[in-house]
């Protein structure tokens, strides 16, 4: 006689902030994005349970501190008065006709959205099992203001957190933004150059690979890493190497940067094609698909 298995609930104290807010790892942990912090559930289940009779161990991430403004080169004042073809915004600006494409972009003026709503988390996303010192998944988040952080050791705490969204800065601006180290004269141009500098630092979407583990020598453990992809507004993928285990000292390498030729991403996905072999496929707002 078969028997059907009871349903659970758990009341959360915030509010669900996106669609896709709720992921569950493969080791049996739930995330769920609010607007205020990352609940993470551990929901253990008697497999003969006919009755609600689980157990919810519960932790949370709460909000990480808002971004700090980011220093691209260029200042707003060098083109902000320019008569650049202005949207007309009368509902936005009574006492104006126009406003400048800036003032509607919350990347480029955050300034634009409550302190508060840009610290919060928009996503996050499991890694594969045996990430961390504890065989467990590693949970990897993106807030409002495209700050891209990987958690460890929230089993019980959290005990470390990655910024990743530094790293990459740092990168950018020691490889003078890696296609120009010159300012434009053209204020319209200056804008533009503005916009590109910020959107090449702005996480979108991201993605765990599966792992991969490479052969050695005989009796020796083999040596396994992974990666966490990200794609920025300009249509970049970024791709970090983490050394496996991961652990509070962990330094992933920042191995590769791509340009993939698409708008805004707003998806990416892994496709395990073969042994150490995997596909990227990645989609953006006008609904085209790279693989």
């Amino acid at each position: 006689m078969s028997t059907v298995a009871p349903c659970f609930h758990r009341a959360l104290s915030h509010s669900v902030c996106e669609n896709d807010s709720l992921t569950w790892s493969d080791d049996n942990r739930i995330a769920v994005v609010t607007d205020k912090t990352i609940y993470i559930i551990d929901l253990i289940v008697s497999p003969t349970a006919v009755k609600d009779d689980s157990m919810f161990i519960m932790t949370s991430i709460p909000a990480s501190k808002k971004r700090g403004d980011v220093d691209v080169g260029v200042c707003k004042s060098e083109f902000i008065n320019y008569q650049y073809p202005l949207l007309k915004a009368p509902a936005l600006a009574p006492a104006a006709d126009t406003l400048h494409p800036v003032k509607l972009d919350t990347t480029l003026s955050p300034e634009l959205v409550s302190t508060q709503l840009l610290s919060h988390y928009r996503h996050c996303c499991w890694s594969p099992i045996s990430c961390d010192l504890t065989d467990l998944c590693v949970l990897a988040s993106l807030s409002y203001d495209h700050s891209l952080c990987v958690h460890g050791g929230i089993s019980g705490d959290n005990k470390y957190v990655l910024s990743l969204t530094e790293s990459l800065h740092a990168l950018i601006i020691k490889s003078d933004y890696v296609i120009t180290n010159c300012l434009p004269e053209n204020e319209s141009r200056r804008y533009e150059e503005y916009r590109r500098r910020h959107y090449m630092q702005a996480v979108e979407v991201m993605c765990w690979s599966a792992v991969f583990q490479s052969e050695t020598e005989r009796f020796l453990p083999a040596h396994r890493h992974v990666f966490l992809i990200a794609a920025v507004k300009t249509g970049h993928i970024v791709i970090w190497k983490f050394e496996l285990p991961m652990c509070a000292q962990s330094e992933p390498e920042l191995t590769h940067i791509a340009d993939t030729g698409l708008s805004i991403p707003n998806n990416m996905s892994v496709f395990e094609a073969g042994h150490n072999t995997q596909l990227l496929a990645v989609s953006d707002i006008n609904g085209r698909i790279k693989v």
